[in-house]
């Protein structure tokens, strides 16, 4: 009897290290698991503060480009005020005979502008 017992004694010892090591390792794996479960709930957070970053940066992109476009109309309307005024100047310079002054002749020139207007349209 005392060989079955040591038979016993040594299948109960060599179980519970097989059952300590299987313990073991599905620690070990429960460990990378909450490790990457932890990783995943960081990632989703910053994965929805890139989706809220992204939403008010393409708001922002569409009041820029609306500025921009009110800009641009409000130079284009601008610059066809200034080049009547340029017009009538110059219409009045030339009926009243009075020649344009360098610096205004000048910014003439550099437009390609005629600075002659014909007597018809006087």
């Amino acid at each position: 009897m005392t060989a079955e017992k040591q038979y016993r004694h040594s299948l109960q010892s060599g179980t519970a290290a097989v059952l300590s090591k299987s313990h073991e390792t599905i620690l070990a794996k429960d460990k990378v698991i909450d490790e990457q479960r932890s990783q995943l709930q960081l990632m989703s957070a910053q994965g929805l503060d890139l989706c809220g970053q992204l939403a008010e940066t393409k708001a922002e992109t569409v009041e820029l480009k609306l500025e921009v476009s009110r800009i641009l109309k409000d130079r284009k309307a601008d610059l066809q005020d200034l080049m009547h005024i340029a017009v009538r100047m110059l219409q009045l310079t030339n009926h009243l005979s009075i020649p344009l002054d360098r610096p205004t002749a000048e910014i003439f020139r550099r437009r390609s502008w005629n600075t002659k207007i014909p007597a018809k349209s006087r």
